[in-house]
């Protein structure tokens, strides 16, 4: 017996219905038959057409065997049928969605792998697919946290019972997905019905993509007890698949009472990572920048001694997570540490470098000179950094680096040894080997030292694309080129063409990404207001080449190159911080995709 898939798009009715079927027959799609204009688009999404890919499996590597392909159909509705599909697992459904009826323009891509087509129950093979624009930022479906239990709480002896809709005659009382368990006698959910958004809301965290292309969310801050004060959350880890597309979290073995953010993350290989230091409580608040007649703000980073349940706050941990086996290692690094950076090195190591450390006698932390060498959760004090920094960032040198680790890595900027005057100039030093080479400036555009300076190579171009000169300063570094002399010994910066305008150019905390080509994703941040950005822009070259605008505006967050399936070459934009109109700062809930 066949199973049913059904697939519900946020798309406008707009007409009547009609078959369409292949000519072997294999497949039937029910679908309104509009008539659309080249130049009228006709639904909310300027879609008037479709095509849908059926595969046979997951999409990891590349496409499976098509099971149906409809390359061009009339489309503006809210609701595509497809029957016939055979009984099993781990189908993949692809669609296209194009603003003109030749299906020339495409405008919207949907994808959903994994999907179940159970024998013999028909409602149990609904699926959503959701559906994103290109060239635009797109937020991810928002999963009803208590749509499970009312389905649990509804009694049924059919199906029937589960998809009665209201007085409207359209709205579903529990769920057009919903069937009846007729065992216990109330109506449930397939476990993966909807694309889950974040289950939890985080800032500060870590993002990391693992070979199998799904990413891995690490810790940040979460909770809000009380204004200022923010707590790590107790969600160590959430998965997203982009094949699935569905999260997940991990039921893993972790050390006990961990909680971190503002630590520091990288992968090593395969699908794990490795996450150093961390804080379980961080405070944060937006204060005036001291400038005479300046309505200008920066972000106060406070890590205090102690949580707020009493235990110490700045963590020394190493951890080590294999998503293959479902383990947990977790070591020490030689000195607790916040806001620590870490990158592989060549043979597979990772470094971590500075920090934020507690002072020895009193309370307070201080920039720390600390640097460690980490094989696996194992870590080994490696000598110190030329200066102590805080608020650096990292960039592989290499032209090439593989699987294996960078051989020449560029740290720079970083606040250094006094948090309440502001930096001393220790620009930056390279790591190669097991020894650092301090870093000089060529004059020129930057003239001085970048706290929390936002870093990224792509097309072997190293750009700056954020910061501050000072600690308790509004941000004031503008996008830039960076380039080293030869031996590598002197960094210059020169600053980016931004001719065709870009909003809030001097942020802080942004997230800057390599796109497929050479191109890089600049996304939110902190502007010199003190308010979040949601304006977003696209770096080619040496030139702003085009401005994008976020869902949500935030800073904090994180933004990750999807590796894997129809949606490669994507960039998820999770959690952060935004701003309300009074300046208070709130954890953003939720995810978006950004398509290229």
């Amino acid at each position: 017996m066949r199973g049913t898939l059904r697939l519900t798009l946020a798309l406008l009715l707009l007409g009547g219905c009609a078959d369409h079927a292949d000519e072997s027959g294999y497949v039937t799609i029910g679908l309104p038959q509009i008539s659309c204009p080249d130049d009228l688009a006709l639904s909310k999404h300027d879609t008037c057409a479709f095509a849908v890919d059926i595969l046979a499996g997951e999409w990891r590597n590349g496409p499976a065997e098509s099971l149906f392909s409809e390359p061009c159909v009339p489309y503006s509705g809210d609701l595509v049928t497809i029957t016939g599909i055979r009984a099993g697992e781990g189908f993949t459904v692809h669609l296209k969605g194009f603003a003109d009826s030749s299906c020339t323009e495409q405008v919207l891509i949907g994808a959903r792998g994994g999907v179940r087509v159970l024998e013999g129950v028909e409602q149990d093979g609904i699926w959503y697919v959701p559906t994103f624009g290109l060239r635009k930022f797109s937020e991810f479906p928002t999963f009803a946290r208590g749509l499970r239990e009312l389905a649990g709480g509804t009694q049924c002896s059919s199906d029937d019972d589960c998809l009665k809709v209201g007085a409207d005659g359209f709205t579903f009382e529990v769920s057009p997905s919903a069937s009846c368990d007729k065992d216990a006698g109330t109506c449930r959910l397939p476990s993966t019905t909807y694309p889950l958004n974040m289950g939890v809301g985080r800032a500060f965290h870590t993002a990391t993509a693992l070979a199998d292309g799904r990413i891995a969310l690490v810790g940040g801050v979460t909770h809000n007890p009380k204004p200022g004060t923010f707590l790590a959350t107790d969600e160590i880890v959430s998965l997203f698949d982009p094949v699935t597309m569905t999260w997940s979290r991990p039921e893993l073995d972790w050390p006990s009472g961990l909680r971190v953010a503002l630590h520091a993350a990288t992968s090593i290989g395969g699908n794990r990572l490795a996450f150093f230091g961390g804080a379980r409580q961080v405070d944060l608040s937006l204060l005036d920048s001291g400038e005479a007649g300046s309505t200008k703000k920066y972000l106060e980073f406070s890590i205090p001694d102690e949580d707020l349940t009493k235990k110490d706050n700045i963590v020394s941990v190493a951890v080590t997570v294999d998503f293959d086996s479902g383990t947990v290692q977790s070591d020490a690094l030689s000195a607790p540490r916040v806001g620590a950076d870490a990158i592989q090195v060549k043979g597979g190591s990772v470094l971590v470098s500075g920090g934020l450390e507690p002072v020895t006698t009193g309370t307070g932390v201080l920039p720390s000179a600390f640097a460690d060498l980490c094989d696996g959760a194992s870590c080994s004090a490696l000598g110190s950094l030329n200066g102590p920094r805080f608020g650096h960032c990292s960039l592989c040198l290499d032209d090439d680096p593989g699987a294996n680790g960078c051989e020449t890595v560029l740290l720079f900027g970083g606040l250094s040894s006094d948090l309440t005057d502001g930096p001393e100039t220790v620009l930056g030093e390279v790591f190669k080997g097991s020894d650092f080479t301090s870093v000089g400036l060529i004059p020129g555009d930057l003239d001085g030292n970048v706290v929390f300076p936002t870093c990224v190579r792509a097309a072997k171009n190293n750009y700056l694309v954020g910061g501050t000169e000072r600690l308790s300063r509004a941000p004031s570094i503008l996008p830039a080129l960076l380039s080293l002399t030869s031996s590598n010994v002197k960094v210059g910066a020169q600053d980016l063409d931004a001719s065709g305008g870009v909003p809030s150019v001097f942020r802080v905390h942004a997230a800057a990404t390599a796109l497929e080509g050479g191109r890089v994703l600049v996304s939110g941040g902190l502007d010199d207001n003190g308010k979040a950005v949601g304006a977003s822009y696209i770096i080619e070259g040496k030139e702003i080449i085009e401005n994008k605008n976020m869902r949500r505006p935030r800073f904090g967050h994180t933004a990750t190159l999807i590796t894997t399936g129809p949606l490669k070459g994507a960039v998820l934009i999770a959690g952060g911080l935004t701003t309300d109109d009074e300046g208070a700062l709130s954890v953003v809930t939720g995810a978006e995709l950004y398509v290229p």
